[in-house]
């Protein structure tokens, strides 16, 4: 039989209240495979993706994973203020001493929550049992990006990986998840854009396995059910 494969679209405005936690899981792709089945299911991994991904000015991508249902997955999509904010604001005090932190990287792993769709003891969180991944955002191109510019005479280079770094993280999952029954694309703020983006790219990666499956058995295709839904 079919699986049926539902997609949501989520926009958010907040993230809801959390509390930080004192442990913290790493593990880097550039030297291990970071499986699925190896992640704790106590608290959130931060993963080094590694490879071509990268942040707006050099620094490494990383994204965060909630170990749970390996047969539901959320993939949650952080928005970020435009690039050109920080390039304007970073142009007007150029002239200003001991400015580089301004073309620092910020990237937003969410604590161990106790709200919204991070959060693994609200049960009233539709995702509150699901393996949930939370995609930062620290490129500026509402992470379809792929490309690199400079700016300021040629004094600052811009990367717009987030195309490459959405992309690793699709991998990453594909490789890790098998016989997905549902897959949600949730975004925050202008991550919402980011979510519509990649949905159809997730629902192919993630739906693979089944496809495959189902087709040696001889079932009739049907097609992918997607539900998109607004919250403001």
């Amino acid at each position: 039989m079919w699986r049926k494969f539902v997609l949501f679209v989520v926009v958010l405005t907040t993230a809801g209240a959390a509390q930080a936690s004192s442990q913290v899981d790493v593990c880097d792709l550039w030297s291990e495979a970071c499986p699925l089945s190896s992640l704790s299911t106590e608290r959130s991994t931060t993963i080094l993706a590694g490879g071509d991904t990268g942040c707006a000015f050099g620094g490494a991508f990383q994204f965060q994973v909630w170990r749970g249902d390996p047969t539901r997955v959320a993939v949650a999509f952080r928005g970020g203020a435009p690039i050109a904010y920080e390039l304007a604001l970073a142009s007007a005090l150029a002239d200003q001493e001991g400015n580089e932190e301004l073309f620092g990287e910020i990237i937003t792993l969410e604590p161990e929550a106790e709200h919204g769709v991070f959060s693994r003891a609200d049960q009233r969180n539709p995702f509150w049992n699901w393996t949930v991944v939370n995609v930062p955002a620290c490129t500026g191109d509402i992470h379809v990006g792929n490309k690199s510019q400079t700016y300021l005479g040629g004094t600052v280079e811009v990367h717009f990986k987030g195309a490459v770094n959405v992309g690793a993280v699709v991998d990453w999952l594909a490789e890790n998840v098998k016989d997905v029954e549902h897959v949600a694309a949730v975004g925050f703020s202008s991550g919402a854009l980011s979510a519509a983006a990649w949905a159809p790219r997730l629902v192919d990666a993630l739906s693979q396995d089944a496809a495959s499956s189902s087709s040696s058995a001889g079932k009739k295709k049907k097609k992918k059910k997607v539900l998109c839904h607004r919250r403001r």
